[in-house]
């Protein structure tokens, strides 16, 4: 089965993007994680994109989904399990990770 190269969709990378405050459903990213709850996982993803000032440009369900196939790839879900992170340093580590997809798709 054929599938479609990965389209451009942020054109525009901006150096002053800052790790907000987390917004999601009451639960930490971290709760979320164990849980192995892809749906959760990526809602709480699209509410981290959704809180980052300034927001990133393009289509925010692609970027979602950039973000999400790229922690999955890099086996990151498991790492930051693995490493006891903090809720604190999730966010930092995908505040970095959504900097590079960014930058990958300008």
């Amino acid at each position: 089965m054929a599938t479609e190269a990965p389209r451009v969709v942020a054109q525009v990378v901006s150096s002053t993007l800052q790790s907000p405050p987390h917004i999601g459903k009451g639960r930490d990213l971290r709760t979320v994680l164990i849980s192995e709850d892809a749906n959760a996982i990526w809602n709480e993803l699209d509410l981290f994109i959704q809180s980052t000032k300034p927001p990133p440009t393009g289509d925010r369900e692609t970027i979602t989904q950039d973000l999400f196939l790229h922690l999955l790839s890099l086996q990151k879900f498991d790492e930051f399990l693995s490493e006891d992170c903090s809720e604190e340093e999730l966010q930092n580590e995908l505040l970095l990770q959504l900097k590079i997809i960014l930058q990958g798709n300008s």
